[in-house]
């Protein structure tokens, strides 16, 4: 499911259908407050159908001044952050399939 963003966009209404239908299914947010649906079936099945409908609200980005620390300053900064909940910037520093490691 779509997260709402608080600023950037708002998810007015969402359903998510799976056929067949699952005999347990769950929702929840994970740590970084992403919606998730869990489903289990309790017996093979050979395929499976999802069909998601959202209707979502996005609105303007507020324009401002990239604040981001020049990357020879990075580490000092991550340094000095000690938080670490969802937004903490140590959970987005590794290297990725996307975003090599830069020395």
């Amino acid at each position: 499911m779509a997260p709402s963003l608080p600023g950037e966009q708002q998810v007015l209404s969402q359903r998510l259908t799976l056929e067949p239908r699952p005999d347990e299914q769950r929702e929840m947010k994970d740590f970084f407050g992403n919606a998730t649906t869990t489903a289990v079936w309790h017996r093979p099945i050979e395929a499976l159908a999802l069909t998601l409908a959202l209707k979502v609200e996005r609105l303007a980005p507020v324009e401002g001044a990239d604040l981001s620390p020049l990357l020879r300053d990075l580490d000092d900064a991550l340094a000095g952050c000690t938080d670490l909940g969802p937004d903490s910037p140590h959970h987005f520093r590794g290297p990725s399939a996307r975003v090599p490691e830069v020395f």
